[in-house]
């Protein structure tokens, strides 16, 4: 531990200059904003320092203006719209478009500056009087409007009930770092820009109740209005809710206060809060603290990312219990929003990572409070279900299932690929769940607690900064002896599946002698288990396999040998991973006839049979069986 500590030191100090330097050289914008109800526009006022925290003079600025991404059919959203055969914004009337309407745009002497927008329609490119050098500053002044969408195309704008939903609304800093950032909206949830300290004094009809992820520092009201000062310090985007009734509430736990709407009518109001408070502390104990003043948890979130499997069935027959129901739904919807707001990764380059620790503590909540959980919940109770393998499959157990979903159908993506190169499955649920099933895999590697600590220091240390994969990397390998090379090079970084076979065993007295055989050539580690009468006797990890190995270990009268028999690792086959010490003709596996279709069970040779009945003129009615694989 002396050691792991004394090679990260200096790394810590390194941090601690680098933050101190950044907090004196923050992005300051101040907006002056009034909602009218009946043109559904925002009247803007901003105005913004911009800090050169570079190496390199600067005679443009960029800024994000993705609410123009709806103005008209030929942005980057409507062409993303088009390609996958969404008509909707294609067809739209002009008035049904959203749209930024720029009216000047000065320096801090109030010298007009030229401006222009890119290919895409969504970024505006300002070219400044004077060169910006290194370490100085300049301020500009943009007077806008923002004609606000319904919210038909995306869940942002507004809907005919009276509700607001405002996200990427106003004009943000895109990133320079040596090179412009420049990423259009494409409605994959991926803005890139710079963290900034941000002022929205917002003026809104009297009507309307407002939430914010942003801290409400003043409320007052005024004529037919109300006004509200948020404030953002170190953060990105400012989103805002606005609904006719008071949907939110706040909930203050020991270690963070949420702004949610959650609700859950057949779940007690008291089950509830203890249900947060749960959730709260378990955050708490595998991230550490939360910056800001309070997290905003909101049903629209959920809903653009929601638990796949509990909504894709009604709610009057959805098989769980409602406080785990409940408590999943809140959980997964906390941690991104908590990740969004403090790990500033690129999130259309690397957001494969804040998916893989979302997902990992997702999988370690289940573990941890509730490892009995069935992936089909009460259902797998039932009698006609309970006999079938998916009824006997863990919740966590999806994970591995979802993603081999893609794998099985050559479909699977590398998760360094781009956000928006990525097949929308893999976007949404596959390369998500892909991540965190890698982060439990290398804990089973390594250890548990090797993976969990790095998470924890990883967030310690690099949060409210723009950060890269690298940095994580770099924590996980000074965690470890073990090398995890592996991990950033093949698992992360190439579509490769993972299958491994066991060749032959050769049996000696005292030893077993085995030839491991890598089918699909990814250089990863694979896990050997002993059985013994259905008992696991011994385990073994074995690496650096190109094409076969034979490795030794000792023999502990094995019934037999088994690759991956917890399933730690997702293996896109793990038909062939049996062995029989037994004899040659001893069966690998046991076999299992099973009734229609079901999900695969590694434990059995099965075989599905369907009985079928055909016609023909000639025969009659003809009865047969189909039998399969």
């Amino acid at each position: 531990m002396v050691r792991n500590f004394q090679s990260f030191f200096p790394y810590c100090i390194i941090l601690l200059v680098t933050n101190i330097t950044i907090g004196y050289a923050q992005y300051n914008t101040n907006l002056t904003v009034s909602l009218n109800e009946y043109t559904k526009e925002l009247d803007i006022k901003q105005e913004f320092t911009y800090f050169n925290k570079s190496n390199y003079n600067l005679g443009v600025i960029y800024f994000n203006d993705w609410a123009n991404a709806y103005s008209d059919k030929n942005t980057a959203l409507a062409k993303r719209f088009a390609q996958e055969f969404k008509k909707s914004l294609h067809l739209a009337k002009a008035d049904e478009r959203g749209k930024t309407t720029i009216t000047s745009v000065v320096d801090e002497t109030y010298n007009g500056l030229e401006w222009s927008r890119t290919e895409g329609k969504d970024i505006v490119k300002v070219t400044l009087k004077d060169i910006l050098p290194p370490g100085e500053s300049t301020k500009i002044h943009i007077t806008y409007k923002v004609k606000l969408p319904p919210n038909k195309y995306t869940p942002y704008g507004y809907d005919n009930k009276g509700d607001y939903y405002l996200k990427d609304w106003y004009l943000t800093p895109a990133v320079y770092d040596g090179k412009w950032h420049l990423y259009s909206n494409k409605n994959i949830e991926d803005l890139y820009m710079d963290v900034t300290n941000t002022v929205i004094n917002f003026k809104y009809p009297d009507s309307l109740f407002l939430a914010s992820n942003f801290d409400i520092t003043a409320e007052s009201s005024f004529p037919n209005g109300q006004f509200a000062q948020l404030k953002g310090n170190l953060q990105r985007g400012g989103e805002i809710i606005l609904n006719p009734q008071k949907n939110f509430i706040t909930h203050r736990t020991p270690y963070m206060t949420f702004l949610t709407d959650f609700r859950a009518p057949r779940y007690s109001p008291i089950g509830q809060g203890l249900s947060i408070n749960k959730v709260a502390n378990f955050i708490h104990n595998n991230l550490g603290d939360y910056p800001h003043e309070k997290i905003l948890v909101s049903e629209l979130d959920y809903n653009k990312n929601p638990l796949y499997g509990i909504n894709q069935l009604p709610s009057f027959i959805r098989p769980y219990e409602e406080q785990f129901q409940f408590e999943m739904k809140f959980l997964k919807t906390a941690i991104n929003s908590i990740l969004k707001e403090t790990m500033f990764l690129n999130p259309r380059k690397e957001q494969w990572l804040n998916s893989a620790i979302a997902n990992y503590l997702m999988i370690a909540f289940v573990e941890q409070y509730y490892p009995d959980q069935k992936l089909m919940g009460k259902l797998s109770k039932i009698w006609g279900f309970r006999s079938f393998e998916l009824a006997k499959m863990d919740f966590n157990d999806q994970y591995s299932f979802l993603y081999n979903l893609t794998a099985r159908k050559n479909l699977d993506q590398a998760l360094e690929t781009s956000n928006d190169s990525l097949i929308k499955f893999n976007q949404k649920i596959a390369n998500k769940y892909k991540a965190g099933l890698g982060l439990a895999y290398l804990a089973d590697y390594i250890g548990k607690e090797h993976v969990d600590e790095s998470i924890k220091t990883f967030f310690k240390y690099f949060k409210l900064n723009n950060v890269k994969v690298h940095d994580f990397e770099s924590i996980l390998k000074r965690s470890t002896d073990v090398d995890i090379n592996w991990f950033f090079n093949d698992y992360v970084s190439t579509d490769r599946k993972i299958d491994f076979k066991i060749k032959k065993v050769k049996k000696e007295a005292d030893s077993l002698h085995i030839t491991l055989k890598n089918k699909e050539g990814t250089n990863v580690p694979i896990s050997v288990f002993g059985l013994k009468k259905d008992s696991v006797v011994s385990e073994y990890w074995f690496k650096d396999i190109e094409l076969e190995e034979t490795f030794s270990i000792p023999n502990n009268q094995e019934d037999r040998l088994v690759l991956n028999y917890d399933q730690k690792i997702p293996e896109f086959n793990q038909r062939d991973n049996w062995k029989s010490l037994k004899g040659f003709l001893s069966s690998n596996k046991k076999l299992k006839f099973t009734f229609f279709k079901d999900a695969e069970n590694p434990y059995y040779n099965q075989v599905f049979y369907v009985p079928i009945l055909n016609f023909n003129v000639y025969d009659g009615w003809v009865p047969g069986m189909r039998l399969y694989n």
